[in-house]
C-alpha cells in the first residue's frame, strides 16, 4: 500500500542545508532533517520548508496554500517557532540576571510569555487559513514542538544565557530553563488540539538523547527516531 504524500513547511528541523557532517555547529550540518526521514521512510513529500524561517514568515507568505492546492496532499506537517524565539540572540532579553538561589520560573521576564504567545497567535492564524477552507476541510495538519536541547557556547542558547551570568558553569541551572521553555511550547502547542481536534501534536520530548549536533538540531541518528515516531501519527 503506497503511502500518502506529505506537505512539508517549517524551519531548519524540516529542511536543512545539506553542508555534511563536518561543517562548523553553527549552521546545523546534520547532512539530514525530518524531511529527508520521511523520505527515507517510503514518504512522498513537497517539502516547501527553509531553514531559518520563522513561523511569522511561513504566515506571511503562505507557501503551504499553493502547496496543498497543487498536491491536493492530506497530510500537512507544520513546524516553527524556534527561530522566532531564540533568534538573534533574543534569548537573552528573554532572562534576568543569575542570581543564586533564583527558581527556574522566575528568570524569565514577561517577554518571553509574550513572544510565545505571538508565536501560538500565528499558529492560530494559519490553522484558521487551513481549516476554514473548503478545499482544505481533509487535510490533516501535524505540529511538533522541539526537544530538551544543550545548551553549547553558541548563539542561540549558551551564548545569550552566559550573558546573563548563567553559564556553563550553571549547567543544571541552564538545562532547567531549556526544559521550562520547550515544556511551555509543546504544552501550548497541544492546547491548540481545544480548538481543532484534527490537528495532531506530536512530542519529541526525550527523544534525542544527547545525539545533539549544536544547540538547535539533532545528530542525523536522532532525526531517523524522531521522523519514525512522526511517522506514527500519518
Amino acid at each position: 500500500m503506497s503511502k500518502p504524500l506529505i506537505v512539508i513547511e517549517g524551519d531548519s528541523w524540516e529542511r536543512l542545508p545539506n553542508f555534511g557532517a563536518k561543517s562548523l555547529p553553527i549552521v546545523g550540518g546534520t547532512g539530514y532533517d525530518l524531511g529527508r526521514g520521511l523520505e527515507d521512510l517510503g514518504y512522498p513529500v513537497e517539502n516547501i520548508a527553509y531553514w531559518g524561517d520563522t513561523i511569522a514568515e511561513i504566515w506571511r507568505i503562505k507557501d503551504y496554500r499553493r502547496a496543498l492546492r497543487d498536491t491536493g496532499a492530506k497530510h500537512f506537517l507544520l513546524g516553527g517557532g524556534g527561530n522566532d524565539l531564540l533568534g538573534e540572540g533574543r534569548l537573552q532579553t528573554f532572562l534576568r540576571l543569575y542570581e543564586k538561589g533564583r527558581k527556574t520560573e522566575d528568570y524569565f521576564k514577561p517577554g518571553f510569555y509574550k513572544a510565545l504567545d505571538d508565536v501560538m497567535d500565528t499558529y492560530k492564524l494559519i490553522l484558521h487559513d487551513v481549516y476554514d477552507r473548503p478545499e482544505f476541510r481533509d487535510v490533516t495538519v501535524i505540529v511538533h514542538g522541539y526537544d530538551y536541547a544543550k545548551p553549547m557556547k553558541l548563539g542561540w542558547i549558551g551564548e545569550p544565557m552566559a550573558m546573563q551570568g548563567i553559564d556553563e558553569y550553571h549547567p543544571k541551572l541552564q538545562d532547567a530553563l531549556v526544559k521550562y521553555m520547550i515544556d511551555h511550547f509543546n504544552e501550548r502547542l497541544a492546547d491548540l488540539r481545544r480548538y481543532w481536534p484534527k490537528l495532531v501534536h506530536v512530542d519529541f520530548r526525550g527523544m534525542v538523547k544527547g545525539r545533539w549536533h549544536d544547540e538547535l538540531h539533532p545528530r542525523k541518528e536522532a532525526f531517523v527516531d524522531l521522523a519514525l515516531h512522526l511517522s506514527q501519527s500519518i
